[in-house]
């Protein structure tokens, strides 16, 4: 549906929640390309909720080819909860993030 969606959209932003659920890691790898191709065609900023650090994360922020395209359109919110209180925190590391959320992964 949201591909669907991401063909009509046209200069505006799109919300899509735990993009990995029911889906397989190598097809999650092709969809996150093809997600980050139909978004910069149309100038649609994606928004993109996920706990799959391990596939959904690191797809994402390599389906943008170089170091500038990832500094330049790709940002990672981390949102931690610490007593009680949620804090957020932009990262540029992803595999950091990955390494400091799963130490021993």
């Amino acid at each position: 549906m949201f591909l669907a969606a991401l063909e009509l959209l046209k200069d505006t932003g799109l919300l899509i929640e735990e993009i990995e659920t029911s889906q397989h890691p190598k097809a999650l790898k092709n969809l996150t390309k093809h997600i980050v191709n139909l978004a910069r065609r149309n100038n649609v900023q994606l928004f993109i909720t996920t706990h799959s650090y391990y596939d959904a994360l690191r797809y994402f922020y390599y389906a943008f080819e170089t170091p500038e395209q990832r500094r330049e359109e790709f940002r990672c919110i981390l949102l931690k909860r610490h007593e009680g209180v949620v804090e957020a925190e932009i990262r540029e590391d992803v595999e950091g993030i990955i390494r400091e959320l799963y130490p021993t992964a």
